[in-house]
């Protein structure tokens, strides 16, 4: 029991990880229809920042909220500087600005903090017994964190002007357009709100496994998963691909051996897609 209770408290934890990174390229493919393929690259960063911050000793939630703030205003540059000027070139011309993006941005960290994993020291440190089931405080921290950010998003979205404008905006453009709706400020909203949880991401993982400065072409991969599983454009798919993504790998990680372990996930996921091609909660819009 104990050890089924702890693959289940990983799973969430990787789960919600794959939530906050794929929520960002949700939201700017709703708005934008655009895939940006160097976006798990901001979980590099933020886990960079982490890093730093233990080394100079910054707080740990310090560092956590400067990710979410210099990240966000990253994520509004480069939308407005990049992203916009390729709006009307069609799919593939954000697609291969974004492929730039990704091997620009792991091309400056290789240079600046060199080809090694980095770990960062525990920040949270005991146990939580609870009968014969051990709990890491630092894991629970980690996934309570992970939700109030990951709920934050979803009353934004559900109860604050600009989030439902930029519903508005995904399910009818041109209709949104005719209220008044900014498409251009929106669009910075997205880029912004999902670099921040991806920045995030990186502060909250980082100190669990480790960062380098590739550590993001292995995670965009995963972000498609979820967002085949979840249905591309829905905001809860990309919540019911992330924690089912996690619980899988969880769980035949901790079974299976080996390379039998990568063929297996991709089984259980083909699976879902042969009985629901269209992801799980898709619908083509933000929802």
């Amino acid at each position: 029991m104990g050890e089924f209770a702890q693959i289940v408290i990983n799973g969430l934890i990787i789960g919600l990880s794959y939530v906050m990174l794929s929520l960002g390229i949700t939201l700017t493919f709703s708005i934008r229809r655009v895939i940006n393929i160097a976006h798990a690259d901001i979980y590099m960063l933020g886990g960079f920042m982490a890093y730093f911050g233990s080394q100079f000793g910054i707080n740990y939630f310090l560092v956590l909220m400067a990710a979410l703030v210099v990240l966000g205003c990253l994520g509004a540059v480069l939308d407005t500087l990049l992203f916009r000027r390729v709006r009307d070139k069609g799919p593939a011309g954000p697609m291969v600005l974004s492929l730039g993006l990704m091997y620009l941005i792991e091309g400056v960290a290789l240079l600046a903090f060199g080809e090694k994993v980095k770990g960062v020291p525990s920040v949270f440190k005991g146990v939580i017994h609870i009968g014969s089931i051990s709990f890491g405080v630092e894991r629970l921290i980690v996934m309570g964190i992970s939700l109030l950010l990951i709920t934050g998003l979803f009353l934004f979205l559900g109860r604050v002007k600009w989030g439902q404008a930029m519903r508005a905006l995904a399910q009818d453009p041109e209709a949104a357009y005719l209220q008044g709706i900014d498409i251009n400020r929106m669009s910075m909203l997205c880029f912004a709100l999902g670099f921040s949880l991806a920045g995030a991401a990186g502060v909250l993982l980082t100190p669990l496994f480790y960062v380098g400065y590739a550590v993001g072409s292995t995670l965009i991969f995963k972000c498609f998963m979820v967002l085949v599983i979840g249905g591309l454009g829905s905001v809860l798919g990309c919540l019911v691909g992330g924690l089912l993504l996690g619980l899988i790998e969880a769980f035949v990680v901790a079974y299976v051996p080996g390379q039998l372990a990568v063929l297996i996930m991709f089984a259980l996921i083909l699976v879902i897609l042969l009985v629901r091609p269209q992801g799980l909660m898709g619908r083509g819009e933000l929802t």
